[in-house]
């Protein structure tokens, strides 16, 4: 909710610490205090170093079963650990204590990958076939999947030593990819937009309104906010291409997407026939935007208006016959004809699946750009959704034309 503007001031969101309870994360359902986080991570270290134990000893079915049970129970412990870390960071970019959470959480999750490295390579120094038998065991039908991706990778797998050190490298690789959220989240301001000030939490429904020139304010400052920081950007960008290639090159890949691909035998031509099926049906896409452009009944698409949503908002409920009322909606000022009503079989894919406080549901200042629920709330919570971001369009656009 917004504060009524006084004196000619932007209206303001709220704060985090003003968002009503039942509106925020459950992180509880993690750790019942920072006080409980603070416990589990002088407790962690002393698990992770624990595992150094089985290197040398995977020689036999239930030895391998043995330390993957335990490395499993270790990983969930981390993978909480880390969740509430980063969640508690990401409501809040200039929460100090937070971002040290997150930074300690990082170093960590790399000590446990710097401590584990000895397991692949000593996995794959087995003999395959014995390998394969074991997979047939009833015990190992919940580890299978995972041996058998190892199993893939054996070309890329190096020495112990080598995976160490391709493990101790992911918390100064974590630092330098939480450069651009600090910018985008904390330092970039966005100016306002129809008296609203624009933060990482609103622009998206700011640039879907049905006010034009409020969606062009919005886009615009939003835009030119990182354009003033291009050159800082295009320097992170190249700083991750080039820890992909160098990750991808010390595992014998011959490119950093097949490196990304390959665990999951995914082949190149997956991503270069989407990219050519893309290519290819451009006109259809041309289209869609004349199509668009039509329906808003605008002279010109501009990119305020790609987002500018196609159906009114139901300002007097649902008919009796369960569409929704007709309503006149177009740019600012402007008029356009009468849309049909929706049928109820019809309506926009934009419901939440929401259980108990997992997604926030009320805009608020300091949401960072990208925002996520962790994968850890399936455990607890299995049938939570998070409805796609601004980050994640692209995939979704391809889902709703696929559909």
């Amino acid at each position: 909710m917004t504060t009524a503007p006084s004196s000619g001031q932007p209206r303001s969101l709220p704060a985090r610490a003003d968002v009503p309870r039942e509106q925020t994360w459950d992180i509880e359902a993690l750790f019942a205090t920072p006080q409980a986080w603070e416990a589990e991570a002088e407790a962690l270290p002393a698990a992770i170093d624990a595992l150094a134990a089985y290197a040398g000893q995977l020689t036999t079915p239930e030895a391998l079963l043995t330390y993957l049970k335990v490395a499993d129970d270790v990983e969930l412990r981390l993978s909480r650990f880390f969740s509430y870390a980063s969640m508690t960071a990401s409501v809040d970019g200039h929460d100090a204590e937070a971002a040290a959470r997150r930074d300690r959480a990082s170093s960590i999750a790399a000590r446990y990958g710097s401590v584990s490295a000895f397991f692949r390579p000593e996995l794959l120094a087995l003999d395959e076939a014995t390998v394969n038998d074991w997979l047939g065991r009833p015990d190992f039908a919940d580890q299978r999947v995972r041996l058998e991706r190892i199993l893939r990778s054996r070309p890329h797998v190096r020495s112990g030593e080598v995976e160490e050190l391709l493990g101790a490298v992911g918390a100064p690789f974590a630092s330098e990819r939480g450069i651009h959220p600090a910018l985008a989240n904390m330092d970039l301001r966005f100016g306002t937009a129809g008296g609203v000030k624009v933060t990482q939490g609103n622009v998206d429904s700011l640039v879907s309104g049905p006010d034009r020139e409020v969606r062009r304010e919005a886009w615009e400052n939003y835009a030119d906010a990182h354009l003033a920081a291009r050159h800082s950007q295009a320097a992170m960008y190249a700083t991750n291409v080039r820890q992909s290639v160098f990750l991808a090159r010390a595992r014998h890949y011959p490119d950093a997407i097949t490196a990304s691909l390959a665990p999951d035998r995914i082949p190149t031509e997956v991503v270069t026939t989407l990219l050519d099926t893309y290519r290819a049906n451009t006109p259809i896409w041309h289209r869609y935007w004349r199509v668009r452009r039509d329906w808003l009944g605008l002279e010109e698409l501009r990119e305020y208006d790609v987002k500018a949503s196609l159906v009114p908002p139901p300002q007097g409920g649902v008919r009796a016959g369960g569409g929704l009322d007709r309503r006149r909606h177009g740019p600012a000022g402007r008029g356009v004809r009468e849309r049909p009503a929706l049928r109820p079989d019809r309506r926009p894919l934009g419901g939440l699946l929401r259980e108990r406080r997992q997604t926030p549901g009320r805009v608020q200042q300091r949401r960072r750009a990208g925002q996520a629920v962790h994968l850890h709330d399936l455990e607890r919570h299995p049938g939570q959704l998070q409805h796609p971001g601004p980050r994640d369009r692209p995939l979704h656009a391809l889902a709703a034309v696929h559909a």
